[in-house]
């Protein structure tokens, strides 16, 4: 079975080879952003199948965890925009159904009633500030 990532480490340095075929770019990318604290990430197109990241550790973090992580997160952004491509019509749909509630079609004839309000109010809350504090 042929490997979809290839690692090659050194001190200071990862590379992964990363086939196109399994993992998108736009994830490739994400996945290179979330690590910038720990490294410089640095990607290049290696044929029309491959994309070569190179990171450069900036402090003195193991790279075999990197690597882990890097794999880690490089699988969630690719499911996440999965995910999101997937449910585009449903969040279309409940998008509009909100926007279409939100207009205001007018009377059209008809008035409007008021809301009724209780004048029970022991507490005094419902008083406008200005009539409870108004220096007089």
């Amino acid at each position: 079975m042929k490997d979809f990532i290839t690692i090659k480490k050194t001190k200071k340095n990862i590379e992964f080879s990363i086939d196109l075929n399994v993992y998108e770019l736009d994830s490739i990318k994400k996945t290179c952003f979330v690590f910038t604290d720990n490294y410089h990430a640095f990607i290049k197109k290696r044929g029309k199948k491959t994309v070569l990241v190179q990171m450069m550790l900036k402090e003195n973090c193991k790279a075999k965890e990197i690597a882990g992580e890097f794999y880690d997160e490089l699988l969630s952004n690719d499911l996440r925009k999965q995910v999101i491509k997937n449910n585009k019509n449903v969040r279309e749909i409940i998008l509009s159904r909100a926007l279409y509630s939100a207009i205001d079609f007018g009377d059209k004839g008809k008035k409007k009633k008021k809301a009724k309000i209780d004048n029970d109010d022991p507490l005094g809350i419902m008083t406008p500030w200005e009539e409870k504090y108004e220096k007089k």
